[in-house]
C-alpha cells in the first residue's frame, strides 16, 4: 500500500457515484414496488374465483347428493380454498355410496395426515393396502405415507438436509471497487490484489436435527440440530470457510384459542468457525424464536439470540464480545399459490474495539409464488422468490488508520431472485442470483457484488 501526501480527502469525494447508486436503489425499490402491485390485483382476482366455484360446486352436489363425480368435484374445490372439513365430509359419504373406492380412501388419508390426524389416516391408508383391488401405485403411496406417520408418531424423530453447489461472485473478498482509499485521514492508493476480486467456489451446506416428542399436552419437545457449512475459493482462499454450530432446546406447543397456534423455543448455541484451516473464533449463547399464527392475526415469527465471541489468536482479541440479534417477521398468505414476508431486523456488535462496535437496523420483505410444472414429468409445484433488504450500520467510533476524525457508517442495498425446481419429492434444483451493493462515507467500505449460484438440495 502507499501512501499519498495529497490532502485530506472530503468525507464523500465521489459525489457522481453516490448519486448514480441512489438511482440504481430507488430504481430498485420502485421495480419491487411495481412487480408487487401489479401482482396484488391479479392475486385479488384468484380468491374469489375459487370461493365461486366453490360455492357452485356446493350447490349442485347438494341437488344430486348421489353423484360420485359431483361429489368428488367439490371435494377437490374444497381442498383448493383450505375447507379440508367440507372434504373430508364429501369423501367420506362417496364411501358410504361406493365403498370400492382405494383412490377415495388414499384421498382421505392424505387428507387426515395434513390436519395431523394420524390414527384416522393410518385407518384408511391400512384399509387401501389390504384392498384386492387397490392399484400398485396407490398402494406404494399409501405405504409412503405410513412410513412418514409412523416417523411422526415415534418419540425419536430424525431429518436433515444437504445443500451443495457451484457460486460465482463479482467482489468475493468484499474489497473497493476504487484503488483510492483513505490512510490516517488522507487519500491513499491501494494495492490491486486488495480491491475487489472476482471468485468462485464451491460449497456444502447441511442441517441434522433431532427431535425427543415427550407425548404430553400442552406439546413438548426436545429439538438438537447441529448445522455445518464449508466451501472452497479458487483463487481467493484465504476465504476457505468451514462452520459448524450446535443448537438445542425445548419446544412447546400451545394452542391459547381454536385456531390459533404459539410455538415457544428457547434454545442454547455453540458454533466454532475457521478460515483457510485455522480457526478463528468460537461463541456461546442462547436464545428465543416464538411462533403465533391466527385466522386473525396471521402469522407472525420473533426470534432474540446473544453471543459472546471468543477469537483464537491473541492479535484478534480486540474482536472478541458480545453478538445480539432481535428479528421480527410477519408473514402474509395472498393467495393460494403466493405468499409475502415482512421483517424488520436489529443486530449489534459490542466489541473490546469501538472502532469494530456497531449497530446494524434493516428491514426485508420476500414475494413468493408456486406454481405449477411446464413439465409434465415433475408432478411437484416450482417456486420463485423476489428478495428486498435495506440495511443501515453506525460505528460507535473513528478508526484511527482510516480517517481519527469520521465515524464509519453504511447503507447496504440488498436484492435477491431464486427459482426452486423439484426433481422428487426429496430433491430439487436451486438457481438464484443476487446483487448488493454498499455505499459507506469511507471509500474504504463501499463496494458491490454480484453473486449467482446453482445447487441441489437434498432432504431426508
Amino acid at each position: 500500500m502507499r501512501r499519498s501526501t495529497m490532502a485530506k480527502v472530503d468525507s464523500n469525494p465521489y459525489p457522481y457515484r453516490v448519486n448514480n447508486r441512489l438511482i440504481i436503489r430507488l430504481t430498485m425499490v420502485l421495480g419491487f414496488a411495481v412487480i408487487s402491485l401489479i401482482s396484488l390485483p391479479l392475486i385479488a382476482e384468484e380468491a374469489p374465483t375459487a370461493q365461486q366455484r366453490y360455492d357452485e360446486a356446493f350447490r349442485t352436489m347438494y341437488k344430486d347428493a348421489s353423484d360420485l363425480d359431483k361429489t368428488f368435484h367439490f371435494a377437490e374445490l374444497a381442498i383448493q380454498i383450505g375447507d379440508i372439513e367440507g372434504a373430508l365430509a364429501a369423501l367420506e359419504r362417496m364411501l358410504i355410496i361406493d365403498p370400492s373406492l382405494p383412490q377415495i380412501r388414499l384421498r382421505l388419508g392424505a387428507l387426515y395426515f395434513q390436519i395431523k390426524s394420524y390414527a384416522m389416516a393410518q385407518t384408511y391408508l391400512s384399509e387401501v393396502i389390504k384392498h384386492p383391488e387397490a392399484p400398485a401405485d396407490v398402494i406404494a403411496d399409501a405405504e409412503t405415507m405410513l412410513v412418514k406417520i409412523n416417523a411422526l408418531t415415534s418419540a425419536h424423530h430424525l431429518t436433515g438436509t444437504l445443500v451443495s453447489g457451484i457460486r460465482y461472485q463479482s467482489n468475493a473478498n468484499s474489497g473497493p471497487g476504487s484503488n483510492e482509499i483513505l490512510l490516517f485521514g488522507n487519500t491513499a492508493v491501494l494495492d490491486d490484489q486488495y480491491t475487489q476480486q472476482s471468485d468462485s467456489d464451491g460449497y456444502l451446506t447441511g442441517q441434522i436435527s433431532h427431535v425427543y416428542n415427550f407425548d404430553r399436552d400442552p406439546a413438548l419437545k426436545l429439538e438438537t440440530t447441529l448445522s455445518l457449512y464449508a466451501n472452497r475459493q479458487d483463487t481467493q482462499k484465504q476465504l476457505n470457510t468451514r462452520l459448524y454450530e450446535l443448537q438445542s432446546g425445548l419446544h412447546l406447543g400451545l394452542a391459547p384459542k381454536p385456531r390459533e397456534s404459539l410455538d415457544i423455543r428457547p434454545y442454547l448455541v455453540a458454533n466454532r468457525l475457521a478460515l483457510d484451516g485455522i480457526d478463528t473464533f468460537r461463541s456461546f449463547g442462547g436464545g428465543i424464536n416464538v411462533g403465533y399464527q391466527s385466522e386473525q392475526r396471521g402469522h407472525w415469527q420473533f426470534a432474540a439470540r446473544i453471543e459472546d465471541r471468543e477469537h483464537d489468536g491473541s492479535g484478534q482479541s480486540a474482536l472478541d464480545g458480545l453478538r445480539s440479534r432481535v428479528d421480527l417477521v410477519r408473514r402474509l398468505s395472498l393467495s393460494e399459490t403466493t405468499a409475502a414476508t415482512i421483517g424488520i431486523s436489529s443486530f449489534n456488535e459490542h466489541t473490546n474495539d469501538a472502532a469494530s462496535s456497531h449497530w446494524e437496523h434493516g428491514v426485508s420483505g420476500t414475494l413468493q409464488r408456486s406454481f405449477a410444472s411446464p413439465f409434465g414429468a415433475i408432478k411437484q409445484a416450482w417456486t420463485t422468490a423476489l428478495s428486498l433488504g435495506l440495511y443501515g450500520r453506525d460505528y460507535d467510533a473513528a478508526t484511527p488508520t482510516v480517517d481519527p476524525d469520521t465515524r464509519r457508517s453504511d447503507t447496504t442495498i440488498r436484492v435477491g431472485a431464486n427459482l426452486s425446481i423439484p426433481m422428487s419429492a426429496t430433491l430439487a434444483l436451486m438457481v438464484s442470483v443476487g446483487y448488493s451493493e454498499v455505499d459507506s462515507n469511507l471509500p474504504n467500505f463501499a463496494n458491490e457484488n454480484w453473486v449467482t449460484n446453482i445447487g441441489l438440495m437434498g432432504r431426508f
